[in-house]
């Protein structure tokens, strides 16, 4: 189609807006005199030096932008811009401006920042419509003395000048919101600041300031305060009148004490208190009930306020550099803490408390007096970096249990245990002293430095590791523990895996044996792409997809606990975009709390990620064979950007193959029905820690069982004391398996040792830890009991010829079912049934009926009812009650519940029916005939045997049923000649109902089964 264009220069001066910034003009377009009707001119970003009258013809202009030149001069014609609202002069070299600007009396806007201007003349207070001024490194030793007289100003910028005082009119501003003065001279502010009613953020840092005037605590709505860098030595008593205030920042001054006043601040978010002389915090910080970040760094605190556990909000404490002995028990109730950083302290002991703290990512307890750590520690399960020495080449620990001599109780220790200060304790001159080349050895009967020269030459004595091994890659500063370095320990394998039990880092061989290597601060490291080949790979020719005729490949490796790693090829579109977003890395915001890494955050629909496979939440670990693991926002972006129009993403997916199932139309009803713990992959349980404390009689407020199949499968929660301390807490479920309590696991443990472990002192703390299997929700399928570890190839493999010349096959052939499930037929014979109505009457077990449904007039029922939509039953629990009434089978349809028809209700009204049955349920049902050439088909494969076969279709996917679009089955779609599925008879076109007892019917979610779990 040819497109028409219009050049505004040539043909048409009736223009209101002209934008030549960053055009490499060196002076004004001679001929913008010929624009009068201009109102938005934009200049910046050029070199030019003068302004011509031309220029001041255009008394329309409304906008001018002219920062970011060489301009040294403002005529005075500037006084015609009657009309002008903005003017933007930052950036220039101007020294001085013409009295004349105060004809342009509607101007609201200037900016005049980075000028040499020393001056400002007084006529700037007749533009009494100026609501922004921009003063910023302006070299001014004063403001207009009648600067009171613009009483519409809201802003006022003046930082990085040489300000020493401010004129009393200043505190007329009653509009003033924002005050920038920071970087001045100030060594005081009028005592009326408390006039400016309005004002809403005040930044006076880096100035000469002794106090705050009293009178600040009438700014009622200050919401923001940054008084660093000053010589503050006491503040207003009344500063917790100041209830607006979410971010203070008293960093860097002289202060000794904080006001009781404020703990009235229950808006503060943020307090930074760094380098002061605080020896003692106020107990009423606690009141602070909001505050998330608490910056307390070298100052002289001997202790923290008990009052300190109330902080419920609290996610980043940061004490370091102080003279702490001791942290109060009551840290366990900053239940959000993320971060706590005690380097360079006196700390001797850790309270067992902190194993509340569930959140805990990161513990600096760097240059202390440990001689060992709580036992509690085990049970944190986020951390992800635990400091205990500046040398430290890992950011987490090999941990080994011990006891106390003293009391008995088991504690933490390692080869960093007890604490050898690196730094004198009463150092704090803050200078970097890591050490070059790597961590040494420290003695500590050796105070002196000896010329190593003049020492005899002994014998070597060979002692056990673990030591710390030399470190390859070292910061300058060692305040960002979190991320781990691609250089360190080279000799390290490049997967590590961790133990899937939790705690497992905790071994209680003694120190002598050789221990493995500290596990990463991070859950996942950089893996050569090799590492991701899968074993079983498809044929490598070219297949062509239904969804796409673009070329790409999803390589899957093994799964871990953590999820499955692929290589996913994305193809750029036309415009050479890829259709995705990132978020999170390395000094960004978090996309996923207490992760650093870098995730997708959105992925277009039908974009080419996503005809690639890319999903949200993905985890990024490298693009085209770069580590992006561990990097910045901004590197990830860069790789991507490189020239080629393909670009391979290696993520790691958290989610099997049934964790993927989407929004499904069919829907368990089976709520309470859980399949056995072994049946649950690892990978999808729930692991939690809770802290209880005893009742009086000495209990935790439940009771313990062994599983149906014997104590060898564990200890699960059986019975919850109602308002006992298990209840009140409101944590614990019955069923949850228990795993370990008091750090003590459950493994082999005989039932009458474990209620021993539970039961003790009366109102003693008992730490125990959960395991709890993902409870089956009322939108989605239970989660299927061996998941499914897919390969897909460049593209998904087309219809066999025979399918793709008789389409009518092809519909018979998606009649064909396999399950292993026997109870889509767990009567002998049901054929007698065809076409009958009957009522059937059902008693549930607690909540459960056994039975899942799929259909209602508004969602497809493939392959029940292709004719006529209804509500079918479309999975039968075994042993459910559904099961023994012996009356019902898959496909079945319901017409009534109690009475309720529901024979053309909607899918989500038919759900509300059956929850809402009460504890007998009356059915009625007609047996629809079973769907041709349903049957089942038993795959048997060898241990690491490929399935070979690739499926497609279902929920949101193009349909795979080539005589109904509406169909959203799940259909085989490819089958490797010769591979366990085609000897057992599956064949292109099959529709899969069930797998391993699992239905398939909504699945949200197609995948390759080329590296499945065995089909029975």
């Amino acid at each position: 189609m040819p497109s028409f264009f219009c050049i505004p220069l040539a043909c048409n001066r009736q223009i209101d807006s002209l934008d030549r910034r960053q055009n490499n003009l060196q002076s004004v377009p001679h001929d913008i005199d010929r624009y009068r009707g201009l109102e938005e001119l934009l200049l910046a970003m050029n070199h030019i030096k003068e302004l011509p009258k031309t220029l001041f013809r255009l008394t329309k202009l409304r906008l001018l932008d002219l920062s970011d030149n060489d301009i040294f001069c403002v005529p005075p014609e500037i006084a015609s811009l009657c009309n002008l609202i903005e003017l933007n002069l930052s950036r220039n070299d101007i020294s001085d401006l013409p009295e004349q600007l105060k004809e342009c009396r509607m101007l609201m806007i200037l900016d005049l920042s980075s000028n040499p201007i020393t001056r400002l003349p007084e006529a700037i207070a007749h533009c009494v419509s100026l609501t922004h001024l921009g003063l910023n490194d302006v070299s001014l030793t004063q403001l207009p003395v009648d600067i009171g007289q613009l009483i519409n100003l809201r802003s006022l910028e003046a930082r990085d000048n040489l300000i020493r005082s401010l004129p009393a009119s200043i505190t007329l501003l009653k509009n003033l919101q924002i005050i920038d003065l920071g970087q001045n001279e100030l060594d005081q502010l009028p005592a009326e600041m408390g006039c400016l009613e309005s004002l809403r953020e005040l930044y006076v840092d880096s100035n000469d300031l002794e106090r705050l005037p009293d009178q600040i605590t009438k700014c009622r709505h200050l919401e923001q305060l940054d008084a660093s860098e000053n010589r503050l030595s006491v503040l207003p008593e009344e500063l917790g009148d100041l209830s607006m205030l979410t971010d203070v920042n008293l960093s860097d001054n002289e202060l000794q004490t904080i006001p009781n006043s404020i703990g009235r601040l229950k808006k503060l978010t943020i307090l930074k208190l760094e380098k002061n002389h605080i020896y003692h915090l106020t107990q009423a910080i606690g009141s602070c009930e909001q505050l998330t970040e608490l910056f307390l760094t070298h100052n002289l605190l001997q202790e923290l306020p008990s009052s300190i556990g109330n902080l419920r909000n609290l996610k980043n404490l940061n004490v370091d550099q102080n003279k702490l002995t001791a942290i109060p028990s009551t840290i366990g109730g900053c239940t959000s803490l993320t971060v706590l950083s005690l380097r360079e302290n006196e700390i001797t002991e850790l309270p067992m408390d902190i194993g509340k703290c569930e959140k805990l990512t990161v513990l600096d307890l760097c240059n202390n007096r440990l001689s060992y750590l709580p036992f509690t520690i085990n049970v944190l399960f986020k951390l992800q970096a635990l400091w205990l020495s500046e040398n430290q080449s890992q950011a987490m620990l090999k941990l080994q249990v011990e006891r106390d001599p003293r009391t008995g109780v088991k504690v933490l220790s390692c080869y960093l245990l007890p604490q050898l200060s690196a730094h004198p304790l009463n150092d704090r001159s803050g200078q970097n002293r890591s050490f070059i080349g790597g961590p040494k050895v420290h003695f500590p009967d050796q105070d002196a430095t000896i010329d190593e020269e003049k020492l005899p030459i002994g014998q070597f004595e060979r002692h056990d590791t673990p030591h710390p091994k030399p470190q390859k890659l070292k910061k300058s500063s060692i305040d960002g523990h979190v991320i781990h370095h691609d250089g360190q320990n080279q000799n390290q394998p490049a997967v590590l895996t961790l133990s899937k039990k939790p705690g497992a880092g905790v071994e209680t061989s003694p120190p002598s044996v050789p221990q493995p290597a500290p596990r990463s601060a991070l859950k996942f490291q950089s893996v050569p792409p090799t590492e991701y080949e899968p074993e079983h790979s498809m044929p490598s020719q070219e297949l062509q997809s239904p969804e796409s005729t673009q070329d790409r490949s999803t390589v899957v490796s093994p799964v871990n606990r953590d999820g499955v790693s692929r290589k996913i090829s994305i193809v750029r579109d036309a415009n050479g975009h890829l259709g995705l977003s990132i978020a999170g890395g390395l000094g960004s915001t978090p996309f996923v709390e207490g992760d650093c890494s870098l995730f997708v955050s959105r992925v277009t629909p039908d974009g080419p990620a996503s005809l690639a496979g890319l999903r949200v939440n993905d985890k990024l670990l490298r693009v085209n064979n770069i580590d992006v693991s561990s990097a910045p926002h901004d590197e990830a972006v860069r790789a991507m950007n490189e020239p080629g129009d393909v670009v391979e993403l290696l993520v790691l997916r958290k989610e099997d193959v049934g964790a993927n199932f989407m929004k499904f139309p069919e829907q368990s009803i089976d709520v309470s029905h859980m399949s056995d713990s072994s049946d649950v992959p690892i990978n999808s349980r729930e692991t939690l820690s809770v802290t209880l404390k005893r009742d009086a009689s000495g209990s935790p407020g439940f009771a313990v069982a062994s599983s149906h199949s014997g104590a060898s499968d564990g200890l699960f929660i059986s019975y919850i004391t109602p308002n006992g301390p298990a209840s009140c807490q409101g944590k614990l479920l019955v069923g949850d398996r228990v795993v370990s309590i008091n750090g003590t696991r459950l493994k082999g443990v005989r039932h009458d040792q474990a209620v021993a472990l539970l039961t003790g002192n009366p109102y003693e703390d008992v730490y125990i830890t959960v395991m709890r299997d993902p409870v089956p929700q009322i939108s989605p399928l239970p989660l299927p009991s061996t998941p499914l570890i897919t390969s897909s190839p460049t593209n998904l493999a087309p219809y066999s010829q025979s399918v793709q010349q008789n389409p009518s096959a092809m519909h018979n052939a998606c009649k064909v079912a396999t399950t292993n499930s026997t109870s889509y037929n767990p009567v002998a014979d049901t054929s007698s049934w065809d076409g009958t109505t009957e009522e059937v009457v059902l008693t549930k077990d607690g909540k459960s009926l056994g039975l899942s449904i799929v259909g209602g007039c508004d969602h497809s029922s493939h392959p029940f009812g292709v004719d006529r939509p209804g509500v079918f039953i479309s999975k039968i629990a075994a042993n459910s009650p559904a099961d023994r009434c012996q009356r019902l089978r898959i496909g079945d349809r319901i017409l009534e519940v109690n009475d309720r028809d529901i024979r053309k209700a909607q899918h989500i009204e038919a759900v509300e029916a059956l929850k809402q049955s009460g504890p007998r349920v009356v059915l009625l049902v007609t047996h629809e005939p079973q769907p041709p050439g349903m049957r089942i088909i038993t795959v048997t494969r060898k241990d690491g045997q490929s399935l070979g076969i690739l499926i497609h279709g279902g929920v949101g996917k193009p349909a795979a049923n080539p005589a109904d679009e509406r169909d959203e089955g799940i259909f085989v779609e490819k089958i490797e000649p010769s591979s366990v599925c085609h000897q057992a008879g599956l064949q292109v076109g099959h529709r899969l109902i069930e797998v391993n007892g699992d239905s398939l019917l909504g699945c949200g979610s197609v995948r390759s089964s080329s590296d499945s779990s065995i089909l029975k």
